[in-house]
């Protein structure tokens, strides 16, 4: 599990860095920002976090997913 965070953090930065990068050369009234970048990093970080801690809870996973 602990690649498979570290992986799943590493990606979802990665496609934060893509959107603000992609928002600056396909839009004019939008520029990148590297505060928009770290605040996608932290997002990224906490919803990783957020999984890990209570959505991989058996029971709740069970709940939420409708898991038999």
């Amino acid at each position: 599990y602990k690649k498979a965070f570290i992986r799943s953090v590493i990606f979802s930065i990665i496609i934060g860095i893509s959107f603000e990068i992609l928002q600056s050369q396909l839009t004019e009234s939008r520029t990148a920002s590297l505060l928009d970048v770290f605040a996608n990093s932290i997002g990224a970080l906490f919803g990783v976090l957020f999984y890990q801690l209570i959505i991989r809870n058996k029971r709740i996973e069970k709940l939420i997913f409708k898991i038999e």
